[in-house]
């Protein structure tokens, strides 16, 4: 089965009509991005002066998340972001605990654990919500397990203080995670009624 090819006025018009770049163009046409570049050309196309003037009207307007100062900022550059900076001053002391009555500067990892920027450092919550509830901080040889074995449930009631060598593993555990789960589960469904 032979492929259609796509005309030139079509490219044309993704290009300078509907602004999409040449390489979306390409994917969408599943295709490279130099085949449509000479597609372009074909059709005299200027690409260099017409990328040049899409640069110059892309300048917004932000506000500094920390200070709240006016910003401008190429939207290429502010797309999917929540926060804005005027430096990484402002960037540190909006991004850290100290103050803040809500946890900023955090993230979640691949394994699940949420993690809050403390002073400049990331801290695990398990540990954060333990230390607060003991109003010690916790030795290097102390860890936190989770008893449901959720990890992003750090409620103080399903967080214990173990060691490496108390520290369950196996089988046994994951069963008896399970089970507390679907006692939670149960409970919920009681509460409702």
């Amino acid at each position: 089965m032979k492929k259609q090819k796509t005309s030139n006025k079509k490219i044309v018009g993704l290009y300078t009509k509907a602004m999409l770049s040449q390489q979306k163009i390409a994917d969408i046409l599943g295709t490279t991005q130099h085949v449509i570049h000479l597609r372009l050309k074909e059709e005299n196309i200027n690409c260099a002066e017409i990328y040049k003037k899409r640069k110059e009207n892309t300048w917004i307007r932000v506000v500094c998340s920390f200070c709240g100062n006016n910003l401008k900022r190429r939207k290429c550059n502010t797309d999917g972001y929540k926060n804005y900076y005027c430096n990484k001053k402002c960037e540190a002391k909006h991004r850290t605990f100290g103050e803040n009555t809500e946890l900023k500067g955090s993230y979640t990892d691949m394994g699940g654990y949420k993690y809050h920027k403390i002073n400049g450092k990331y801290r695990a919550e398990h540990r954060i919500v333990v230390e607060r509830e003991i109003g010690r901080t916790l030795e290097s040889y102390e860890f936190i397990h989770h008893l449901n074995g959720i990890r992003k449930d750090n409620r103080i009631e399903n967080l214990t203080i173990v060691t490496n060598k108390t520290h369950e593993s196996g089988t046994i555990r994951r069963l008896l995670q399970k089970r507390i789960r679907e006692l939670e589960e149960q409970l919920e469904k009681i509460n409702e009624t």
